[in-house]
């Protein structure tokens, strides 16, 4: 229970930034990827840790303005306060042309000791292919908090962007294996992986069967909302999204 509302305050602290930075810039200039993305609008069970934006046009001093701002501003201090939330510390680790960041320490009385996460923001040169739209209605209900709009990726570009992740990250991470596979079971998904240069699917293919179920359970079953984690347990059903997910790269 206590890991669950640690992850709730993290989610809480994410959409009330959201809802703050989406007053202050415009929705064609932004917008909302990763497993924030997954989980606001593409009704994920995933927890996330960071919240991720891609950003176009808006130059490093004009972002780092809207964000101070942001967290000084006093309707952005009582609505995390509404939540028994705090921020005990805030930095700013990483402020290059590419890439801005963030970092923080969440104070709340369900922890002992204050909650890391992050903001980071990447620039593309490309126009973003977004979406606007309203954050699912059963995650707000979790926070009682009222419809809040924002500029994100939609199902088929948030599926060739975990294809990528899955096909060139570092480190290989399960949590992007079982993403792809919950983005690929719409049946609205209209994207195909031959839009996906051979090579990347394969080294896809690779990459998802190099993955534990080990790791499975340290990055994804740990970061479910809490009803779902028996449901997704075992190894039999991770063995079963590895298949999905290489199935569908074929």
């Amino acid at each position: 229970m206590a890991q669950k509302i640690i992850r709730e305050s993290v989610e809480t602290f994410h959409l009330i930034f959201l809802r703050h930075f989406s007053e202050r810039v415009e929705r064609n200039l932004y917008a909302l990827k990763g497993g924030c993305n997954l989980r606001f609008f593409h009704q994920s069970i995933r927890y996330s840790e960071d919240m991720d934006l891609d950003l176009q046009v808006v130059g490093v001093d004009t972002l780092r303005n809207h964000i101070r701002r942001i967290l000084k501003s006093k309707s952005f201090l009582d609505s995390l306060a509404i939540h028994d939330i705090t921020l005990e510390q805030t930095s700013e680790p990483k402020q290059t042309q590419t890439v801005q960041r963030w970092k923080f320490a969440l104070g709340t009385p369900s922890s002992a000791t204050p909650i890391p996460t992050k903001l980071e923001f990447s620039r593309r040169e490309e126009t973003l292919q977004t979406q606007f739209g309203i954050v699912d209605d059963a995650v707000l209900k979790t926070y009682r908090m009222h419809p809040l709009a924002a500029s994100h990726y939609g199902l088929n570009e948030a599926t060739r962007q975990k294809i990528s992740a899955l096909a060139n990250r570092q480190n290989v991470q399960a949590r992007d294996l079982f993403d792809l596979a919950h983005l690929i079971g719409f049946p609205q998904n209209k994207f195909s992986p031959k839009d996906i240069e051979h090579k990347e699917r394969q080294l896809a293919q690779e990459n998802a069967r190099s993955i534990s179920y080990q790791d499975y359970e340290s990055q994804v079953l740990e970061y479910l909302v809490p009803e779902h984690v028996e449901l997704h347990s075992g190894k039999q059903h991770w063995s079963n999204l590895v298949r999905k997910v290489e199935e569908f790269l074929k």
